[in-house]
């Protein structure tokens, strides 16, 4: 739920409150504060999402340890190197290491 301003209409005040508040408070309308784009080419006017760049690379971090590494211990593990890939990929449990294990 987003943090609304809202006005008394009898005493003036304005106050911030998460949930709606009754009658003689009224609601404002604010513009986010956020900057949603950035500018990438001045010249071109070309803008993007803020922050696509580290939300992209995140999902490819996410996505080849959860598929391609399925795959890298298979083709360590037949190929003998079992203490490469225990050493590597599996946690200290010997399963598949996840997301909580890299932090």
């Amino acid at each position: 739920m987003a943090l609304k301003y809202y006005t008394n209409s009898e005493t003036g005040e304005e106050k911030r409150s998460l949930k709606p508040l009754e009658a003689p408070w009224i609601e404002k309308l604010v513009a986010p504060q956020a900057k949603f784009l950035e500018k990438i080419n001045e010249d071109r006017g070309i803008s993007r999402q803020k922050g696509l760049t580290a939300i992209l690379k995140e999902r490819a971090r996410n996505h080849s340890r959860d598929v391609d590494l399925d795959k890298t211990i298979h083709i360590s593990r037949i190929n003998g190197m079992d203490s490469f890939a225990k050493k590597n990929f599996l946690n200290k449990n010997g399963t598949k290491r996840r997301k909580i294990d890299d932090i």
